[in-house]
């Protein structure tokens, strides 16, 4: 390891971790391989839950495991010097307030593990959208030429690629809410919001707050960077940030009007602002991504790997054999003429609204799962007029019932297989049978993917039925 890393590392003093999940560990072990004679604790809520693979790592490198009585305890005797905190820990945790009033340096591990690399730092976040356009930029940059890497929310901790990779042209980081609450130190080459609708009601007090929480990332772009968003987001930026104007290196993507904007997207595809105007580059037939929002995400990327230096060519080439990201909108297999789109991913309104706007054809819709309380009054109307049956799953699902009652029928199902069976039934030919659930997957699933997954399973599944 560098000395520089060494010596930004050996001036946390004595550390706390809370939470050892992915962050977690993945700090622990930068923090130990850097300094082995700093003190370091980790805190978890619940420490007999923790695996004894994990147990394990604690016990080869002696660092004490406690609970939360315990970590309050030890910030009490004045031995620790800072707390690296968790991604999705609440800034209300008892050991966080404490950890403050004490005047302890409470930092984020995202935050902290970017202050090690050495490269241009990309961040991007949003409701929906920004994992796919992770991955696309990255795409964009290493088609290019260039040494890329992908971190943050979206797998891979950033103390893991601090630790084992050297100096990198570019870090895409996916960045959450959750992460830029804790974010003062984060120092970004530019930004991208994808977009900004209600979500994680259970966490912030109103919307505003949420895309406040959202616009920090605005604010951590160094001098000379940009940041990227869209249009229609723009008024609610300007007044969450008391400003008359876009800021000169903003770039709102939403229309062939501005002069600066380099990129557009529509239904037709994507436009590129030349010299000589504008012109479709990419028409929707050679685009492998579904659906028009997709087509924005990709303009976002376009926009910001071009102010980086990359060439039109070499961006529209990744763009149009990128296929996109498992559970979003993704392809998973037709029966007897009905298609099955698995969009696990749509854990809020906005995602599904966007999905159910991509197809043409009748769709049969699986809702359900672990609401997140918002209003579903937009998604009522929508299912009114394009939804032909509602299949229900989950706990949401006497909630929704009596909801959406009236809207268009309503069919409740057991499990997965279930759903897939019984919106198969109710389907035509050329009819789509889409799951969009605008629920997490917590009540049944592991996560979004374990939920997708058991989607994929019982298509398969239902098919070699059908079949025999």
């Amino acid at each position: 390891m560098q000395k520089s890393k060494i010596e930004k590392i050996v001036k946390l003093g004595n550390t706390l971790i809370l939470g050892f999940g992915v962050s977690g560990k993945s700090v622990l072990k930068l923090i130990s391989h850097g300094a082995s004679h700093i003190s370091i604790y980790v805190c978890e809520k619940d420490p007999a839950m923790i695996s004894k693979q994990d147990i394990g790592l604690l016990e080869s490198l002696n660092i004490p495991l406690l609970n939360e009585n315990e970590s309050l305890s030890i910030i009490d005797s004045g031995k620790i010097n800072s707390l690296i905190v968790s991604p999705g820990i609440r800034l209300n945790h008892p050991v966080i307030e404490k950890s403050s009033k004490r005047n302890l340096n409470v930092i984020g591990e995202l935050e902290f593990a970017s202050t090690l690399l050495e490269g241009k730092i990309i961040g991007i976040t949003g409701t929906n959208g920004k994992t796919t356009t992770v991955h696309l930029l990255n795409e964009i940059f290493i088609n290019a030429g260039k040494k890329s890497v992908m971190c943050g929310n979206m797998g891979t901790a950033v103390s893991e690629i601090a630790l084992n990779l050297g100096k990198t042209d570019f870090y895409i980081m996916e960045i959450s809410s959750y992460q830029l609450e804790l974010s003062r130190l984060l120092n970004l080459h530019g930004a991208i919001i994808t977009n900004v609708t209600p979500d994680h009601c259970d966490r912030y007090a109103s919307f505003d707050e949420y895309a406040k929480t959202k616009l920090i990332i605005e604010s951590r772009i160094k001098s000379g960077g940009f940041f990227i968003c869209q249009l229609e987001d723009l008024p609610l930026f300007k007044r969450l940030s008391s400003i008359a104007k876009s800021k000169p290196n903003w770039f709102p993507i939403g229309n062939r009007l501005g002069k600066k904007i380099p990129f557009y997207a529509d239904n037709e595809g994507i436009w590129h602002n030349s010299d000589f105007g504008w012109d479709l580059v990419l028409e929707k037939k050679n685009i492998k991504l579904i659906g028009e929002h997709m087509y924005k995400n990709a303009a976002m990327a376009a926009t910001a790997s071009y102010l980086c230096g990359i060439e039109l060519e070499s961006i529209l080439n990744t763009i149009s054999r990128f296929t996109g990201l498992a559970h979003r909108i993704e392809w998973t297999g037709e029966i007897n003429g009905v298609q099955f789109y698995n969009d696990s991913k749509a854990t809020n309104l906005d995602a599904v609204l966007k999905a159910l706007d991509t197809f043409a054809q009748p769709v049969i819709l699986i809702l359900g799962g672990r609401d997140k309380g918002a209003d579903l009054t937009p998604l009522k109307n929508k299912i009114h007029k394009t939804v032909k049956t509602l299949i229900l799953i989950g706990e949401s699902s006497d909630y929704y019932e009596k909801f959406f009652c009236g809207c268009t029928k309503i069919i409740r199902s057991q499990n997965m297989y279930d759903a897939v069976s019984k919106g198969y039934n109710s389907a035509d030919k050329g009819d789509v049978v889409l799951l969009s659930p605008a629920c997490a997957s917590f009540d049944m699933y592991n996560n979004f993917e374990h939920r997708g997954d058991d989607f994929k399973n019982s298509v398969s599944h239902l098919s070699c039925i059908e079949k025999i």
